[in-house]
């Protein structure tokens, strides 16, 4: 890795002069891509993960639709945020998902699907 520090030396007849500089290396954030679509039963637990990586390392944020999701009855955030485990799905859970992984190195996302399935009733 060239993150390290770094010196320039320079060098005449009148003396040496020297200045040390501090590389870091910035790299963008990286989302590998797990199980992104998930089909659950009502009141069966979901859970997604996101796989984020970058330097610094970077922080995750998970969204339905465009909201910004947080720790709420039913919804469990890990405390890095990779992890989304929602405790009994509803219907109303159901639809599109988001992870967003920013830094000062740039953000990525993945897009993830939760369908949640309703048995049969019978009625008389």
């Amino acid at each position: 890795v060239d993150e390290g520090v770094y010196s320039c030396v320079a060098t005449n007849a009148a003396g040496e002069g020297r200045r040390d500089v501090r590389l870091k290396v910035l790299v963008p954030p990286n989302i590998e891509p797990g199980e992104v679509n998930q089909t659950v039963p009502e009141n069966f637990p979901a859970s997604f993960e996101c796989l984020a990586s970058g330097m610094p390392t970077p922080n995750v944020s998970w969204y339905k639709g465009p909201r910004l999701l947080s720790a709420s009855p039913g919804f469990v955030l890990s405390g890095d945020g990779r992890h989304l485990r929602i405790e009994r799905a509803q219907v109303s859970d159901a639809g599109s998902y988001r992870c967003v992984a920013s830094s000062v190195a740039g953000s990525n996302e993945l897009h993830y699907s939760l369908q949640v399935t309703v048995p049969p009733q019978i009625t008389s």
